[in-house]
């Protein structure tokens, strides 16, 4: 992320640090989960096996690291991750020990990067979402300029329009006010493949239903209902612009 410094960057440490407290290590992705599942899915299908070869990941906004992990864990590669929040950092480099694996967290703003190479893979997730107007168009040029040739890029956001819409209005108002809506569409990615040619490998809505990102707090009746549709996998092929939990892209740079 970047310090917050105009009214083009959505969100704040603060934001952040109170989103990802109190959490239990170590935080990766749940198969029992569906939108985690999905997440598994699209990695899998898309994103490198190969364990004769080597590459190199950086997820941009990788606190806590899950994907970065699954990543190193699964995929193979080589990881790095980079956020401008130091008590998130902290929480993403202890996250991949406790995971057992070896990787670099970058304490780094993204608009004042400094890298020496470029990656095989950039990710991420629930992040460009946080950026408007001036700032997410180069965001998002950022992402494609750390690419290696012929290497992918994954970048996906939550869903709230539509029914979720009216879900987060109704229970978690103030989290719309860090989140830009107009990105959260199939149409927004297909003009990110076209303005910086790159060939999409896939785009569209995934995670199935998870009703405006709602977090419940307590033991209620409606949490016990949304906990047990997610043992549902025949509910992880129904999406919708109109419900589903993501939308998202994994491209390839020309």
């Amino acid at each position: 992320m970047a310090n917050k410094e105009s009214s083009s960057i959505l969100t704040t440490k603060e934001f952040w640090e109170n989103e990802w407290k109190d959490l239990k290590l170590p935080i990766v992705l749940d198969k029992n989960s569906r939108a985690d599942r999905s997440f598994i899915n699209l990695y899998d299908k898309y994103l490198s096996k190969d364990n004769s070869l080597k590459k190199s990941s950086l997820e941009i906004g990788c606190n806590p690291g899950k994907f970065t992990i699954y990543c190193g864990k699964n995929l193979n590669y080589d990881i790095s991750g980079v956020d401008y929040d130091e008590k998130g950092c902290v929480l993403s480099k202890k996250n991949i020990e406790a995971a057992g694996i070896l990787g670099s967290i970058l304490n780094q703003d993204i608009f004042d990067l400094k890298v020496e190479n470029k990656f095989d893979l950039v990710i991420s997730h629930g992040f460009i979402e946080h950026f408007s107007e001036e700032k997410l168009e180069e965001v998002l040029k950022i992402h494609v300029d750390l690419l290696n040739n012929n290497g992918k890029l994954f970048i996906s956001v939550p869903n709230f329009r539509y029914l979720n819409f009216i879900f987060a209005y109704l229970f978690r108002r103030k989290l719309l006010d860090h989140h830009n809506l107009s990105v959260m569409q199939k149409s927004f990615f297909e003009d990110i493949a076209n303005k910086y040619n790159l060939k999409i490998n896939y785009i569209g809505y995934f995670g199935g239903i998870h009703p405006g990102g709602l977090k419940f707090n307590k033991i209620n009746i409606f949490k016990k209902l949304i906990s047990s549709m997610e043992s549902f996998k025949l509910l992880d092929k129904i999406n919708s612009k109109y419900f589903s939990h993501h939308v998202g892209a994994i491209f390839t740079k020309n």
